[in-house]
């Protein structure tokens, strides 16, 4: 069994704090949809940056947070 999806279960944000899902971050009560934002981007990039690049699929944490992004967004509408 494969542990690397659980490296990235969690997320640390230097900024805003410990988040230990996506949703989480959408949770929040204390972080404005901008900071929202910036958590799930900074997330992102760091589960793209320590991929292994000949992965044959994305890593599984980077649909969650796709989705978490989706439904950041859809709320502003």
């Amino acid at each position: 069994m494969s542990t690397e999806p659980l490296v990235h279960a969690k997320f640390d944000h230097p900024k805003h704090g410990e988040f230990e899902r996506p949703d989480a971050v959408l949770d929040d009560p204390g972080l404005s949809e901008a900071e929202k934002q910036e958590v799930l981007e900074a997330w992102i990039e760091r589960v793209r940056h320590e991929a292994h690049p000949d992965a044959p699929e994305p890593h599984p944490l980077r649909s969650s947070l796709d989705a978490a992004i989706e439904r950041l967004a859809s709320a502003r509408t």
